[in-house]
Formats: C-alpha cells, sequence, structure tokens
C-alpha cells in the first residue's frame, strides 16, 4: 500500500525506527509494536480513503482478527485532504474519528523570548529521562487522558524514544528552568529529509511563557543545520491552541 499522507508517511518512519513491525497487506498495513502493545497508535490498521459502503465493517473485522488480544481499536485512515469517507458505520460500532492537521516548514522564524531563562538542551542523563517520564504523565493527566496513570505505557514510551535517540536519528530536547524540565520534544529524521517532531509537551504550569516555541524552533534549527534536514513535519490538533504557535514560527 503506498501512504499518500505526510502524517502517516513519518509517523510509520518514527515507528520503524523504534522497532515496530509494518506489515504492508497490499491494499492495508498492520502496524505492530510487540512491546508495547497498549500503544494504540503504535498497534494499529492503516487503510486509504475514502470509505464506502462496508468498508468500515470490513477493517474492523481485520483489525480484530490481526490485533486478538488488544483492548482498544485504532484504525488510519490515509487521507491528505480530511475527507474520509463514510465514517457512519464507524461511529455505530462506538468509535470517533479524529482528524489532524499536518504542517510543514523548510525555514523558520525566530520567536521572541521566553518569559523565564530557560536552558534548551538535549536530554543526556538518566535523571532528563526520568523527569520527561513525570512529565508525560502529568500532561497526560492534566488532559483527561485515559492512560494517565499507566506507569508502563509511559515508560514504554520514553524507552523507544532513548533508544531511537541512541541510534543518532533523532534528538530531544527539553527546556529547563532551574534544573526541572518543563518543556520537551523529540525531532527524528527520516531517510526522504524529513523530520518529524515528536511528543511535543510543556508542563501545564509553564504554557504560554514562550518556553515550546522556544524548544520548537532550537530543535528545529538543529533539525536543518546540524542533520541536514530538508523539511520539518509536525503534527497539531486544529482545533488545539499548539497550531497557532506552530504557524507563527512559519510552519504552514
Amino acid at each position: 500500500m503506498r501512504v499518500s499522507s505526510l502524517g502517516f508517511r513519518t509517523d510509520l518512519g518514527v515507528l520503524a525506527l523504534e522497532g515496530s513491525e509494518i506489515v504492508d497487506r497490499g491494499d492495508h498495513l498492520v502496524v505492530r509494536s510487540p512491546s508495547q502493545p497498549s500503544y494504540f497508535w503504535g498497534n494499529f490498521v492503516l487503510v486509504p480513503s475514502p470509505l464506502g459502503p462496508g468498508d468500515a465493517t470490513r477493517w474492523l473485522a481485520v483489525f480484530s482478527e490481526a490485533f486478538e488480544e488488544a483492548s482498544h481499536v485504532a484504525i488510519g485512515i490515509d487521507a491528505k485532504d480530511g475527507k474520509v469517507g463514510d465514517v457512519a458505520e464507524l461511529y455505530a460500532a462506538g468509535l470517533t474519528v479524529e482528524a489532524g492537521t499536518v504542517l510543514c516548514a523548510s525555514s523558520l522564524q525566530r520567536p521572541g523570548r521566553p518569559e523565564a531563562t530557560a536552558e534548551l538542551r538535549p536530554l543526556v542523563s538518566n535523571e532528563d529521562w526520568a523527569q520527561v517520564l513525570r512529565l508525560g504523565m502529568q500532561v497526560a493527566l492534566e488532559e483527561g487522558r485515559g492512560f494517565a496513570e499507566d506507569r508502563h505505557f509511559h515508560e514504554g514510551r520514553v524507552a523507544a524514544a532513548r533508544r531511537l535517540a541512541a541510534t543518532g536519528r533523532g534528538a530531544y530536547f527539553g527546556a529547563f528552568l532551574d534544573g526541572r524540565l518543563c518543556s520537551s520534544l523529540g525531532l527524528v529524521l527520516q531517510e526522504d529529509g524529513l523530520a518529524r517532531f515528536r511528543s511535543v509537551m510543556t508542563n501545564p504550569g509553564h504554557r504560554r511563557r514562550g518556553l515550546a516555541s522556544a524548544l520548537v524552533y532550537a530543535a528545529g534549527r538543529h533539525g536543518l543545520d546540524d542533520l541536514g534536514a530538508s523539511r520539518l513535519v509536525i503534527a497539531a490538533d486544529p482545533d488545539g491552541p499548539a497550531i497557532g504557535l506552530y504557524r507563527s514560527l512559519g510552519f504552514v
């Protein structure tokens, strides 16, 4: 299956570098992350769009067969324009349908300075990564995610990120205030010159202070100048606050 969505293309690239299994079954992909079975978007089926009558029922059956032990259902729809077709059957099955916006930039506009003097640097120590784990759980709890208190899930995501960073294909950065991690993100370089941002998050008590803008800019410059990326890719909730921040930096 040829993937047309830049979002899913770069998602799959990152997952492959993390060690996930991607099986091409001709008209769909099956993505597995055996070490992280509760990671929805590491264990899913990717299908082409648009969905026609009966397609949703078919793909639900494909997912059930591929992930017999899963306690979740995750089906990605490969659409570049947000038009996914007939989703009534997905709603009838109790699923929700979400669309994300993918933005790109080949250069960045420098943001204003953060309100506080922050140290922006790569994550290097055990304590740095321990702080990423705590920050991820805190942000998930603040946003009301169902896996907020699932420490095993968060440990798996941090371990995958750390392994990827160790390969040299990606780097994870943090914004620290007095030694405390307040914002973090990852940037992963892929073979086609695309560099995908991952897991952009900021402590709820330190938002709207310019930390995330400064960190995205610093990491993006690293990708363009040091990693040799030709284009930066970032995904956002079209109705969330982060998309305005990304656009202010030059993402379109």
